[in-house]
């Protein structure tokens, strides 16, 4: 079923800003069960404040390993023996791209589409030092 996935945070500040009362409403413009001028205008709000469109079809996973440090509230993925995505769960949200033990990137608090256009970046890299 096609719809746009959001974080709770950004549906309550959509049903401020369009005056959307009714939480039903919202899911039909999100599911696009509902095609009116002001469904489209939520939706590409919805897209602009990262949103993703879940079609249900697979996605590919990034080609990464993936640890979890609970001791440290963070998350290490790697791309190859070069390449790391660092992310720090704590109340900043720091997400760090290392590459040869060097930060490239910094964010904080990245939408889920910018963090998965941050693993295509490692990915990349990790493909591109491998091919050296």
């Amino acid at each position: 079923m096609k719809q746009i996935l959001l974080p709770t945070k950004v549906r309550a500040e959509l049903k401020k800003t369009f005056k959307i009362a009714n939480y039903t409403v919202l899911r039909d413009y999100l599911t696009f069960k509902s095609n009116s001028g002001t469904a489209k205008v939520v939706r590409a709000a919805a897209l602009q404040r990262g949103g993703l469109i879940y079609t249900g079809a697979p996605t590919p996973m990034p080609a990464c390993e993936m640890r979890f440090f609970y001791e440290d509230n963070m998350m290490v993925q790697q791309f190859g023996d070069r390449v790391w995505i660092n992310v720090y769960f704590d109340d900043d949200a720091n997400i760090d791209l290392l590459v040869d033990d060097e930060m490239v990137e910094s964010h904080n608090d990245l939408s889920i589409t910018d963090f998965m256009r941050l693993q295509e970046r490692a990915e990349k890299k990790a493909n591109e030092l491998l091919n050296q």
